[in-house]
């Protein structure tokens, strides 16, 4: 053997040497650390303790089995102390690398935008994207990622069409904005901390967005976009106000007795002092306002007549008009109309031009392109169509076309809008003229609205599609293409785990590929029998099934057909007032192992208990007082939980505990709201909100109930989030102020945990037996048997959690996307 073959197997065997010594060296490192745990010096403890938690995961074993053997108890403590750091450790390095990603549905886009030169169109999806489209080709130019799913009005251009810009109420960051050309994103949005809705960009030249503030019909929508001398989109709207040729916007408002207006220079630091002005004390008077272009006027009609008002004093400078029953703002003056169709054009007070034509009650009008376009009640209104649509010339008066039945439809951005006939017939106007017909579907009459256009680029919503409309007459194309959909649950069924969205629902196999789909839309269920056909492998035809699956029912022939592990168990007769009102509720109820069947028979008012393995009948008891929707067995398999019908009218909530027997064995009665989610809890609790209380009860003891005071608000919902049969521990959400709150039935203390999910949620217990909830800023983990929180993975923040049965895997789902891990 040569010398450099043996130095190579000398090389070989020390490589292999090391595993055996560092395990050798870790444990002499530990008995000096844990020798130290006993010195009278506490710098000295407090440094062993340092020393054994920096050992890690690798210590983790060797400090557990010390700790079993320590009798010192005060040694035994800082070793617990330092097992505890070990574990924190453990799981913020804990390794979630995805086995696989699926995006399982399609839908169309639920945001659409025209750039001003009508080159580009932009489109956004419930999956985060945001795509640039060539007009034309409509071929994808640039796809920007976010984090939330794009609203309906999310996104627009900038007046140049240079920057792409998106707002997201899911915030932060709630403003973002990208440089097309380039692909970039650009930073430097600020928010106005006095002015709610108002980002602005600060490079020089920059942009102003406006957004509807709380209490808006579409919160986060973007209203305006200015940069002080253009616009790119100036929706209709009276919230806010944006000047044409400054940077000033006016927020106008009204608490009944008063017009608000605040004025706020872009530029500047605050909103000025907000101007007043009082409204007529009549309630059923007509209260309309309009501000002019330049933010220095508003018209307010108060009492039949249009009062005109400075905007800087606040001053009213003329009083115009009778019987008025509505205004617009027009260049250089205002319009007027009355309920009886006198339109009137007014400059200074004085009176232009005058026209009578047919009255308009109950009217709006908007003022585009040269045109004024008047909906109101119509005279000769169908079911269908109870609205009349009348346009008008903005300079003569001279009718354009009068529609005694339709709808209107836009304008969104730019000028087009579309008018929805009767006769099934659908107009499209466009720069103050009428462009051409779009085809009608007969099943859906108000099927196109929506309308975005700038330059010769028009798109109109069809349905839930965006379709480029060719103002010449050509054959509409293909809608704009698809994004991927956003999952709106996620839940593990006896057949995979499953995900929810408006499309239907999907059923995962192990490796990630699709196993079954079902178009009927998320999933639900109270807990006991699950829809089957979330669980992806049980016959057609089934009403209901076990949550192991193996037990199926479903109506034959006037009888309830129970099928245990695929064969016919027992036929449950019952009248066919009972199967009509089961066909349409939960009324039945499965122990966990499938042993044992509660059905309600509502016709007959009781309730029968049956053993599913030998078909007998083991109990049969009247609930005659009860309005029952609902029954569940409880964890222990024994109590039946019947949930009596959740009547918002009445003021009283009722649930019964009934023993094996199906007699009465205790009574949950609360005034106020149910919790939200699974109603029975770990099949063991069971709350309510009452008066700003959370009140918890026992099914396992329905003696035993306990009171938690969350909120100050008394109609607070709560939502149950996680609950283990085996532990006294709860997590609930409020609903209102999305906290997460750990309870403890033991000795009745809470734990605020942090800030929940406010897209979505889910827990689920780990394979190590510690805790996951998502929380808002990320995957919080909570100790195992005390749900302490251990750390917040931020890494791994979520719009919905799902965890297997044994804890080994855990799918998250971020907008479009379903994440499966393995943590290791």
């Amino acid at each position: 053997m040569t010398r450099c073959v043996k130095s190579a197997l000398a090389l070989l065997a020390c490589s292999c040497l090391p595993s055996f010594a560092d395990d050798t060296r870790l444990e002499a490192r530990l008995e000096r650390e844990i020798a130290r745990l006993a010195s009278d010096d506490p710098a000295e403890r407090d440094a062993a303790v340092d020393a054994i938690a920096k050992e890690g995961w690798s210590a983790e074993a060797a400090v557990r089995s010390r700790m079993a053997a320590e009798n010192d108890p005060e040694v035994r403590g800082r070793l617990a102390v330092a097992l505890e750091r070990i574990e924190v450790q453990i799981v913020r390095e804990a390794k979630w690398d995805p086995v696989w990603v699926a995006e399982p549905y399609e839908a169309p886009a639920d945001a659409c935008a025209v750039s001003p030169d009508g080159k580009r169109i932009a489109t956004g999806g419930s999956d985060g994207r945001i795509r640039v489209l060539d007009a034309v080709t409509r071929k994808i130019l640039r796809e920007f990622e976010t984090s939330y799913r794009c609203r309906s009005d999310g996104i627009a251009f900038s007046p140049d069409g240079s920057v792409l810009l998106h707002y997201s109420p899911e915030g932060p960051p709630f403003a973002r904005a990208w440089r097309i050309s380039e692909g970039t994103e650009i930073g430097g949005f600020s928010s106005a901390p006095d002015f709610p809705g108002l980002d602005r960009w600060s490079e020089p030249g920059g942009l102003a967005i406006v957004v509807a503030p709380p209490g808006c019909f579409e919160v986060g929508s973007i209203q305006y976009v200015s940069d002080g001398k253009r616009f790119s989109v100036r929706r209709a709207g009276r919230s806010f106000q944006v000047s044409t040729d400054r940077e000033k916007i006016a927020v106008t408002s009204t608490d009944g007795i008063t017009f608000a207006f605040g004025i706020r220079e872009i530029g500047k630091e605050r909103i000025r002092e907000t101007v007043r002005i009082p409204l007529d004390p009549d309630p059923g008077a007509p209260r309309v306002f309009e501000v002019d272009a330049n933010l220095t006027t508003a018209a307010v009609l108060s009492g039949g007549s249009c009062g005109e008002y400075d905007l800087e004093s606040g001053e009213r400078k003329r009083l115009f008009g009778e019987e008025l029953a509505g205004v617009c703002a027009i260049p250089g003056g205002w319009l007027t109309w009355t309920e009886e169709g006198r339109i009137q054009w007014w400059k200074d007070g004085i009176e232009a031009r005058s026209i009578m034509g047919r009255p308009l009650s109950r009217s709006s009008a908007h003022v585009t392109s040269g045109l004024v376009v008047f909906s109101a009640d119509s005279p000769d209104s169908a079911p269908d169509y109870p609205r009349m649509v009348i346009i008008r010339s903005l300079s003569t008066g001279e009718l354009v076309e009068w529609h005694p039945r339709a709808h209107l439809s836009g304008p969104w951005q730019g000028g087009a809008f579309v008018v929805q006939t009767s006769g099934l017939a659908t107009r499209l106007f466009a720069d103050g003229k009428f462009r051409r017909e779009l085809p009608q579907c007969p099943e859906r009459p108000s099927s196109w609205f929506t309308v975005f256009q700038a330059g010769p680029t028009c798109v109109v919503q069809h349905g839930f599609e965006f379709v480029v409309v060719p103002f010449d007459g050509e054959e509409l194309p293909a809608p704009l293409p698809v994004h991927k959909e956003a999952v709106l649950v996620l839940r593990w069924q006896p057949g995979g785990l499953t995900a929810g969205s408006d499309s239907g629902d999907v059923v995962f196999a192990a490796d990630g590929t699709i196993a079954h789909r079902h178009a009927g839309g998320c999933f639900s269920g109270f807990g006991a029998f699950q829809d089957p056909a979330t669980l992806g492998y049980l016959p057609g035809g089934t009403r209901w099934a076990s949550p192991d699956g193996r037990v199926s029912a479903h109506v034959v022939d006037r009888v309830i057909r129970v099928d245990r592990n695929g064969s016919t168990a027992l036929d449950l007769p019952l009248s066919e007032e009972d199967l009509q009102a089961i066909s349409r509720g939960a009324l039945m109820a499965v122990t966990a192992d499938g042993k044992r069947l509660a059905v309600f028979g509502p016709a007959r008012r009781r309730i029968e208990v049956w053993d599913a393995e030998s078909g007998k009948r083991i109990a049969a008891e009247p609930l005659a007082d009860a309005n029952t929707r609902a029954i569940q067995f409880a964890a222990d398999g024994r109590g039946i939980v019947v949930m009596d019908d959740d009547n918002e009218m009445s003021p009283t909530r009722s649930l019964r505990v009934l023993d094996a027997e199906a007699r009465l064995a205790g009574r949950f009665e609360w005034a106020g709201k149910n919790i939200e989610g699974d109603w029975v809890a770990g099949g063991r609790w069971v709350a309510g909100s009452e008066k700003g209380d959370l009140r918890v009860a026992d099914l396992l003891n329905p003696r035993r109930e306990r009171r938690f005071r969350l909120s100050d608000q008394e109609d607070t919902p709560y939502a149950h989030v996680l609950a283990r049969p085996e532990l006294d521990l709860l997590i609930v959400r409020d609903v209102y102020k999305t906290a997460l709150w750990r309870l403890d039935m033991s000795d009745g203390s809470q734990l605020r945990l942090g800030e929940a999910s406010r897209n979505g949620g889910g827990a689920a217990v780990l394979a190590d037996g510690n805790a996951a909830v998502l929380a808002w800023d990320g995957l919080l983990i909570l100790r195992k048997g005390t749900w302490d929180p251990i750390t917040t993975r931020t890494d791994l923040a979520a719009d919905w959690l799902a965890g297997s049965p044994d804890g080994k895997r855990v799918a998250l789902s971020r907008t479009s996307r379903i994440f499966m891990y393995e943590p290791r």
